[in-house]
C-alpha cells in the first residue's frame, strides 16, 4: 500500500487544481444563467408597461415575451 499513498501523496495537488476548475466553471454557468434570468425578466417587465401605456398591441407584447423567451 505504500505505491496508494505515494501516489495520492503525488496526484493531491493536481486534484485539488482539477476540482478548483470545476468549481468554478459551474458556479461561472450559474450565475450566467441567473444573470440571463434577470436580464429577461427585466425586458419583460419594460414590454408589459409598454402594453399598459398604449404603446404597443396585446399581439406586439405576446410576440416580444415569445423571443425573449425562446433564446
Amino acid at each position: 500500500m505504500d505505491w496508494l499513498n505515494a501516489l495520492n501523496t503525488h496526484w493531491a495537488p493536481a486534484l485539488w487544481i482539477l476540482m478548483a476548475g470545476v468549481s468554478l466553471l459551474i458556479w461561472y454557468f450559474a450565475l450566467r444563467r441567473k444573470h440571463q434570468n434577470e436580464i429577461r425578466n427585466a425586458a419583460i417587465e419594460i414590454h408589459r408597461r409598454r402594453l399598459q401605456t398604449g404603446e404597443i398591441s396585446k399581439e406586439e407584447f405576446n410576440w416580444l415575451k415569445q423571443s425573449l423567451s425562446n433564446n
